[in-house]
C-alpha cells in the first residue's frame, strides 16, 4: 500500500502545479511518445494515445527533472516567451519563481551558477558527467529535457534507449522515450487530469496484487515493457509463474488479457538479444507463418546478388521458426546490404485483438559471416540499400519455397511448386505475389498469372501518365494486417482469405480465368492508392481517386465498362438522391461512392484520355508550382480538367456542390469553353 500511495501523490501533486490554469497546449510538429514507470516520475501531457505521454516528469532527491518529446516546445525558455505552460514547467522544474536558465554542456561550469539546465537532444553527455548531473539533480537542480525520438533515429540511425543519452539518464529516473508518434485532437493536447495508470510503474503494482488493470493501464505496461529493458524485468518478475500462449487464430489475445498481452510484448523484445544458437519457436509460428517438417532436408544455396534490383529481392528460400541461417559472404563488400527474414511486415501492436504475433518479421545489415534465426522465420529476401555493390552469399540452413520468376526460363514449375516451405511467390515483371504455398500447389499457369497482374500495374501507370516503377509492387497475404481488409504500400497487404483456395476452386488471387471476368476490386484500389498524388486528390477524395483505378483497370483487363461497373453501379442511387437534396459537400467528402459518380460521369463521356492528359501536366510542373492547400487543389482540378475536355465544367462541379474560388469562377479563359452539364442520372 506504501508504493501505491507514493505513486498517488507523484501523479497529482507535481502535475497540476504545471498545468494549473492551462486546459491545453499546441501540438507543434510531430512529438514523438514517451513511457513512464518510476515511482517519482509521472505524466503530464498526453494525446490520443493516453497510454504513452508526450511529456514526464520526476522528482528525484531535492531536484526535479522534466522532459517533453518535442524541441518546439522549449522554444522562449530561457528569455520568458515561452507558451504559459513552459513558464509553468520551468518555475516547477527549477522550484523558483524567476529561475537562472542555462544550457547543459557536456562540462559542468556553469551548473552552479543556474536553477535550470535546457538539454536538448543533440547533447551526448559522457557517462561520467551523467552520473555527475543526476548528482546535481538530486542536490536541488532542475532539467527540461527536449527531444524529437523518432526524427532523432531517422537522423542518425542509432539505438534510442543506448544511444540517446537523455534516454540513459533518465531511465535512473523511472521514464523514456520511446520511437511512436503522438496524436493530438483538434490540433491541441487537452491538459486535465490523467490516469494513474499512465505510470506503468503503478499498473504492474496493480497486477502484481491480483487487481484489474484498465486498457489505459494495459498500453502502458507494454510500451514501457518494450521501451526498458529493466522495467521488462519487474514485469517478467509478476507473470513468469503463468504459462501463457502466445495468439492465433483460434485463441486470440485482446486488450484486457493484460498478463498475456505483457508476455507477447516481452518475448518480442526479448528474442532480439539472444545469440542465434538459442532462438526458439515462437508459441503458435507453425501454424502461422509455419514450420517446414524436421524431416525435411535443410539445405545450402550460392547466390549471386544484383545491387541494380530495387525493393526485396526474393530467394525463393525459407527459414523456419526458431532455426538457423548460417550466410558467409563469397564475394563483394556487405555493406549497404540487408537481408530480410519474412514478408509479414505489419506491426499490430495497436490492435485491441492479435490473432497472430503483432511482429514476425526481422531485418539485419549484412556481416561478411553471420548467424540468423527468428522465432517465426519466414522467406528470405535481401535489400540492396543505396551505394550497394553486387556480391555472392552462401546460405545454408534453409529450405525451398515455390518460386516462379517470368525471367527463368529453365525452372520445372511442376517440379517448383512442390517445393516445401508453406510459403510462395509469384513473380513477375512489375508484381510479386507473395501466398501460402497452398495456392500454387494445384496452379498450373503461374505465367499467366503473372501476366495479368502486369498489366494491371502497367495499366495504373498509363492512367496517371507515368513510367512503371523500377521497383516491382509486391501484394502479400497475411492473417492479420494493421489496417482494413487490405491496405496500400510496399508491400499491399490482403488477407489471407483471398489467397487461400476453397472447394476445390484456385485461390482468388491467383485464378486468371475468374479475375478476367470479374476483376478484383480491391486490389486494383490498394494498387491505386500506390498511384495516387496529393496534388490531385483534395480533401474528400482520399479513398476516390484510387478507384478510377480499379474503373480503369476493370476496363482494360476485364472488359467492363466503367460505368456498369457492379461497384458504382451500388452508388448512383445514392448520388441521385444526393443532387436530389440539394448536393450538401460535407456529404460528397464523407461518401467515396458519391463521389466516384461524378467522376466517373466525366470519364463516360470524355474518355480516359482527357484525366491522363491532366496527371501528366500535374508531373511534368515543378514542384514548387503544385498546388498545396485544398482550395488550391480542387481549383487547380476543375480548371486542368475544363481545358482538357475542351468544356466550361465550373457548371457540373457547382452542381456537385464544390466550392470554387471567386478567381476560378471569374476565369475568362474557361468562359470562352463550351459549358458541359451530365444528363440526368
Amino acid at each position: 500500500m506504501h508504493t501505491l500511495i507514493i505513486f498517488m501523490c507523484a501523479l497529482i501533486i507535481p502535475h497540476s502545479a504545471m498545468v494549473d490554469g492551462i486546459d491545453s497546449i499546441p501540438v507543434l510538429g510531430t512529438p514523438g511518445t514517451m513511457a513512464v514507470w518510476g515511482e517519482e516520475a509521472f505524466p503530464v501531457v498526453v494525446g490520443k494515445n493516453k497510454s504513452q505521454p508526450i511529456a514526464v516528469a520526476a522528482t528525484y532527491g531535492h531536484g526535479r527533472f522534466f522532459a517533453i518529446a518535442h524541441g518546439s516546445y522549449v522554444s522562449g525558455v530561457k528569455d520568458g516567451t515561452a507558451i504559459p505552460f513552459m513558464n509553468q514547467v520551468a518555475q516547477w522544474a527549477s522550484q523558483k519563481e524567476s529561475p537562472r536558465i542555462g544550457t547543459l554542456k557536456n562540462n559542468t561550469k556553469n551548473w552552479d551558477e543556474v536553477d535550470l539546465l535546457m538539454w536538448g537532444q543533440n547533447m551526448q553527455l559522457s557517462s561520467e558527467n551523467e552520473t555527475k548531473l543526476l548528482e546535481w539533480i538530486e542536490g536541488g537542480g532542475g532539467v527540461i529535457a527536449s527531444a524529437c525520438p523518432w526524427g532523432w533515429v531517422q537522423v542518425t540511425g542509432k539505438n534510442l534507449q543506448n544511444d540517446l543519452s537523455q534516454n540513459r539518464v533518465m531511465a535512473k529516473l523511472g521514464m523514456q522515450y520511446g520511437g511512436n508518434y503522438a496524436k493530438g485532437n483538434g490540433g491541441e493536447f487537452q491538459l486535465g487530469e490523467i490516469e494513474p495508470e499512465t505510470n506503468a510503474g503503478f499498473a504492474l503494482n496493480k497486477i502484481a496484487s491480483g487487481e484489474p488493470c484498465s486498457p489505459v493501464g494495459s498500453g502502458a505496461l507494454q510500451y514501457a515493457a518494450q521501451v526498458s529493458h529493466s522495467f521488462r524485468k519487474k514485469v517478467n518478475e509478476v507473470i513468469q509463474s503463468d504459462r501463457l500462449q502466445g495468439p492465433s487464430k483460434q485463441s486470440p489475445v485482446k486488450s484486457n488479457d493484460v498478463r498475456r498481452r505483457l508476455f507477447v510484448t516481452n518475448f518480442s523484445s526479448e528474442w532480439k538479444d539472444l545469440p542465434a544458437n538459442d532462438v526458439v519457436a515462437a508459441d503458435g509460428s507453425e501454424v502461422f507463418p509455419g514450420t517446414v517438417d524436421k524431416t525435411i532436408l535443410r539445405g545450402s544455396e550460392q547466390l549471386n546478388l544484383d545491387s541494380s534490383v530495387r525493393g526485396w529481392q526474393s530467394t525463393g528460400l525459407y527459414l523456419s521458426p526458431g532455426e538457423k541461417l548460417t550466410l558467409l559472404v563469397l564475394e563483394g563488400d556487405p555493406n549497404d546490404w540487408s537481408i530480410r527474414i519474412g514478408c509479414h511486415k505489419d506491426k499490430l501492436w495497436h490492435k485491441d485483438s492479435w490473432t497472430r504475433w503483432p511482429e514476425i518479421t526481422h531485418v539485419l545489415p549484412l556481416h561478411n559471416q553471420m548467424d540468423v534465426a527468428t522465432p517465426w522465420g519466414g522467406l528470405i529476401y535481401f535489400v540492396a540499400n543505396k551505394n550497394a555493390i553486387d556480391i555472392d552469399v552462401s546460405i545454408s540452413g534453409v529450405v525451398e519455397a515455390p518460386l516462379f520468376d517470368i525471367d527463368d526460363t529453365e525452372t520445372d514449375w511442376f517440379v517448383e511448386r512442390k517445393n516445401p516451405a508453406p510459403w510462395a511467390e509469384i513473380k513477375g515483371h512489375h508484381m510479386i505475389l507473395s501466398v501460402p504455398s497452398s495456392a500454387v500447389r494445384e496452379l498450373d499457369n503461374p505465367e499467366e498469372v503473372s501476366n495479368f497482374w502486369d498489366k494491371v500495374v502497367s495499366s495504373h501507370c498509363e492512367l496517371a501518365g507515368v513510367e512503371i516503377v523500377a521497383r516491382p509492387e509486391r501484394f502479400v497475404a497475411d492473417q492479420q494486417i494493421s489496417a482494413g481488409y487490405m491496405h496500400s504500400g510496399y508491400p499491399i497487404m490482403t488477407g489471407v482469405d483471398v489467397a487461400t483456395p476453397k472447394k476445390g476452386k484456385l485461390a482468388r488471387v491467383v485464378d486468371v480465368v475468374d479475375l478476367t471476368k470479374r476483376g478484383s476490386w480491391g486490389h486494383f484500389h490498394e494498387l491505386g492508392h500506390n498511384r495516387q498524388r496529393g496534388w490531385w486528390t483534395f480533401a474528400g477524395t482520399g479513398e476516390v481517386t484510387c478507384n478510377l483505378f480499379s474503373l480503369h483497370a476493370g476496363e482494360v483487363l476485364c472488359g467492363i465498362e466503367p460505368w456498369e461497373n457492379g461497384w458504382l453501379k451500388r452508388q448512383r442511387a445514392s448520388a441521385k438522391k444526393y443532387l436530389e437534396e440539394g448536393s450538401d459537400f460535407a456529404k460528397w467528402k464523407s461518401s467515396p461512392g458519391i463521389a466516384l459518380v461524378s467522376y466517373a460521369q466525366l470519364q463516360k463521356e470524355f474518355g480516359w484520355d482527357s484525366m491522363t492528359r491532366v496527371f501528366k501536366e500535374y508531373e511534368a510542373m515543378p514542384a514548387s508550382q503544385r498546388p498545396a492547400d485544398n482550395q488550391a487543389k480542387m481549383d487547380e482540378w476543375v480548371r486542368r480538367l475544363s481545358i482538357s475536355t475542351k468544356h466550361d465544367l465550373r457548371p457540373f462541379y457547382k452542381m456537385w456542390g464544390m466550392p470554387l474560388s471567386e478567381s476560378l469562377l471569374n476565369d475568362t479563359t474557361l468562359s470562352r469553353l463550351p459549358v458541359w452539364m451530365a444528363p440526368q442520372l
